[in-house]
């Protein structure tokens, strides 16, 4: 099959999304198809650019800045523009793929409405499968504050009603977006799915001779991946572990910097400056090899609507590197994972049982090294974007005729 990726993350460094639409690429290109991405939209701010090529190649994907530029302008009609721009651009690729037989279906992986309803139309008129992935509630129900009231409405109304078929995270999702899809429209749960071997083969290299504990996520928004649970946490257990630092991996959104500011200022009152690393957002070929090199892999995810839906990507790659792993019990996290077998599972909100976690771990070090293997284990049996391959490649050709 001919698949298009249609996204809005940056490509090919970025966060969660990115890593999903890598992972989810990768998959179907094991079964012999061919993948292209288009990000339909600028992603890199001028002051920090760090995906610099508008059209290139990423691990054998194809990618396309459809705006043919990567850089977001700063005067707003300018960025409405470069928006457009992406969004025409990329429909006017879409027809010529489909008119030269190189184009076989749609897998959209953004939230707007009039852009999700614009492909639609182009689909519907040339006949092309239009897929939605999905790993989290909407938007709508998330940040509610953000939207007015009667759009909330349609978009849940109407939204998940454009597509052909859904590749969906989560049972909790499944189960909730089963009713808001057309009746013909087919539904696949696809986990979180990462690339273990490049997590497995960084294990043996020793780069960096400090002991560090890792988190690797953003830093925007409601900080969902409560890094300000983690940091005091930290706190709680850095007078036993005098050499032991913090590495905050990760970036933020220019419109959330002020989360970002919240969580320096915090680092300064409990006089972590020079034991607290934040290394912003790096190129792809270091994460692994940062992760792999910690000592501990830490995730102290709150206990909201978000994580009840989600399953954290970054949560496969701290398995795949065989280090202990401490992660809150959220969501369907625990369907996975079982304290003291292939993980260590911290209460929820809960600064005193994180750090109880992180002392345990410390404490008996060649124990956890033991539980880190098992969840390598799980991270293989689950998680591998190669043991997926074959049930994505067998539902989306589903929609071929």
């Amino acid at each position: 099959m001919n698949i298009v990726f249609l996204i809005t993350a940056p490509f090919p460094i970025g966060m969660a999304g990115t890593n999903r639409i890598i992972s989810l690429s990768k998959s179907l290109m094991l079964q012999n198809n061919n993948v292209k991405v288009l990000c339909i939209r600028p992603t890199e701010k001028n002051t920090k650019i760090i995906n610099k090529d508008i059209e290139g190649y990423h691990e054998d994907i194809y990618f396309n800045y459809t705006s043919n530029t990567v850089i977001w302008p700063k005067h707003k009609m300018k960025k409405f523009y470069v928006y457009a721009k992406g969004i025409i651009n990329s429909g006017i690729m879409i027809i010529k793929y489909k008119k030269l037989n190189k184009l076989d279906l749609i897998i959209l992986s953004q939230s707007s409405f009039i852009i999700a309803l614009f492909y639609f139309i182009v689909c519907k008129i040339y006949h092309i499968p239009y897929i939605y992935a999905i790993d989290e509630y909407p938007w709508v129900v998330l940040r509610p504050e953000n939207y007015n009231f009667f759009y909330r409405k349609i978009y849940i109304k109407y939204f998940y009603k454009l597509f052909d078929g859904m590749l969906i995270m989560t049972k909790t999702l499944m189960n909730y977006y089963k009713d808001k899809v057309r009746k013909n429209c087919k539904l696949l749960l696809v986990p979180m799915t990462v690339d273990t071997e490049k997590f497995f083969n960084n294990q043996n290299i020793i780069k960096n001779k400090e002991e560090y504990i890792a988190y690797c996520g953003c830093l925007g928004h409601n900080n969902k991946d409560g890094v300000p649970i983690l940091i005091e946490a930290f706190s709680q257990i850095k007078p036993f572990y005098p050499q032991l630092k913090l590495y905050i991996i990760g970036d933020t959104r220019e419109k959330e910097n002020i989360d970002f500011i919240k969580i320096k200022e915090q680092v300064k009152k409990l006089k972590l400056e020079d034991d607290v690393v934040f290394t912003g957002r790096l190129p792809h070929y270091k994460i692994p090899e940062l992760l792999s090199n910690a000592k501990i892999l830490a995730l102290a995810r709150p206990n909201n609507l978000q994580a009840q839906g989600g399953f954290p990507t970054k949560l496969g790659e701290y398995l795949a590197t065989g280090k202990p792993v401490i992660v809150t019990k959220v969501g369907e996290i625990p369907n996975y994972l079982i304290d003291g077998v292939n993980a260590y599972i911290a209460e929820p909100d809960s600064i005193d049982d994180f750090a109880k976690k992180l002392k345990e771990v410390l404490d008996d070090y060649d124990r956890a090294l033991i539980i880190g293997k098992e969840g390598q284990k799980t991270a293989n049996k689950y998680f591998d974007y190669k043991t997926q391959s074959k049930n994505i490649h067998l539902f989306l050709s589903s929609f071929i005729h």
